[in-house]
């Protein structure tokens, strides 16, 4: 190749710009706001966005490679194996340059939310503090399969995720009560149920006598299908009346056993609102 074919696109130390080229488009909602599927190297896709969505993304789901040693991720174009000495480092230095880019699209009021395991789950959270300093994290656990897989001496249900939460994340509220019987199926086809067992308290102080305060009942109006409010609780001493009044029906936290016990939330701050709000 003589030097004359050469075509120059940039000088040295000039900034290249990346871009996107359309390779096709699925069209089924209308004026609704889409969907934009990026492939290529996830690095790459975040530097791209840095140039059009700086400080403008959300909400960002990473699910990252759990460096388990099985060799399924790759650091410098070589696969990362169990006995490799550095192999954690790799990971965070992986972790790091990635997380960096996503700091830089999220606004102020972004979430960021990060799955892993027991391998790396630590160094993450070591890394999520010191690259979101001014950001609240939490870590919550995921059972992912009851059966229980084998790790070590002992068998796991469990991974992780953590929520990245930015100084002006708020948490909202959901219309669903985890109560009121709703007409929808789940992923098997089966009718979803309220989830009652979730709100009675459990482990210690489970007894209607462990917490006082805390045994009443729910009004239920059959004709709407939905509950209408909570009652005052119930002395000690006295029966739970089952009896309807003014076309409401009561529900009592007793258990399948026919213990009675108390609630996750007292009168004064109903179990419909702890239902809606448990984090308040």
């Amino acid at each position: 190749m003589l030097a004359d074919d050469v075509v120059v696109v940039a000088e040295f130390r000039d900034r290249i710009y990346p871009g996107l080229v359309e390779t096709g488009r699925v069209e089924r909602g209308g004026d609704k706001p889409f969907h934009t599927v990026v492939n290529a190297e996830n690095y790459h896709a975040l530097e791209m966005l840095t140039y059009t969505h700086r400080h403008s993304i959300d909400a960002i789901y990473i699910d990252p490679p759990y460096n388990t040693g099985a060799r399924d991720w790759k650091y410098d174009n070589d696969y990362v194996a169990s006995d490799d000495d550095y192999r954690h480092s790799k990971w965070l230095a992986f972790m790091e340059r990635r997380l960096k880019i996503c700091r830089e699209l999220m606004r102020s009021d972004a979430t960021l939310v990060a799955t892993i395991d027991e391998h790396e789950v630590n160094r993450l959270g070591v890394l999520l503090d010191q690259l979101f300093p001014e950001s609240t994290r939490q870590l919550v656990t995921i059972v992912n399969n009851p059966k229980g897989v084998t790790q070590g001496y002992l068998s796991r249900v469990e991974e992780y995720a953590f929520f990245v939460f930015g100084p002006d994340a708020r948490i909202g509220s959901v219309d669903d009560d985890l109560l009121t019987h709703r007409d929808m199926a789940d992923a098997e086809g089966e009718l979803q149920r309220p989830r009652w067992k979730g709100l009675l308290r459990s482990g210690d102080d489970s007894l209607r006598a462990d917490r006082k305060d805390m045994f009443y009942p729910v009004w239920f109006d059959e004709s709407t299908g939905r509950l209408s409010h909570a009652g005052e609780a119930l002395p000690l001493d006295e029966t739970p009346d089952f009896s309807p009044q003014d076309g409401l029906t009561p529900i009592w936290p007793i258990r399948r056993d026919m213990k009675e016990g108390p609630t996750r939330a007292a009168p004064r701050r109903s179990i419909l609102d702890y239902a809606l709000h448990p984090h308040l």
